[in-house]
């Protein structure tokens, strides 16, 4: 995927997401009494419906990001890999200090014939990973796929026995 391309992508998610319409506002209480009650006296308890009048609560960024994976693994399964690109990068954009995000979105990059955009990816989830030895062996492993790809055999070897061993 070019950087235009990206770009554009990116820039057509942020575009739709503002784009919605606002919720509507809620409704009033009736002003007529409610039937069976004498003005004056208290109400009868209406019975929980579980609506409080007030909004739903937002998602959690993990919450949201883990639902961007799932789509993004149903999209890349039924082989819309541009689809899984963008709830991966929206995945990203809620939480871009994940070394296992930066990690997918390289694979659906390697998936979709661009090993350089992949290992520029997988170099940022190492950078991000820590001490998380099995985010850092899958960025590499991805990295030398992308090595692979580009035909660079012998490079994506030496990366593969380096990290075959290493368990997270």
């Amino acid at each position: 995927m070019t950087r235009d391309r990206i770009t554009v992508l990116l820039l057509v998610v942020l575009i739709g997401g503002c784009a919605t319409a606002p919720a509507p506002a809620p409704e009033t209480a009736p002003a007529e009494p409610v039937s069976g009650h004498t003005p004056g006296t208290t109400a009868p308890e209406a019975p929980d419906t579980g609506q409080t009048g007030t909004p739903a609560p937002r998602p959690s960024p993990d919450q949201a990001t883990l639902a961007l994976l799932n789509q993004s693994e149903r999209a890349a399964a039924s082989g819309a890999i541009d689809e899984a690109l963008v709830y991966a990068e929206r995945a990203v954009r809620i939480d871009p200090r994940r070394a296992d995000l930066w990690t997918r979105l390289a694979e659906l990059e390697l998936a979709n014939q661009d090993p350089d955009t992949a290992i520029r990816y997988a170099r940022k989830a190492i950078s991000l990973a820590g001490s998380r030895a099995d985010w850092t062996r899958d960025a590499w492993l991805v990295i030398a796929d992308a090595k692979e790809a580009l035909g660079e055999t012998a490079e994506a070897g030496e990366i593969r026995t380096r990290w075959a061993t290493v368990r997270g």
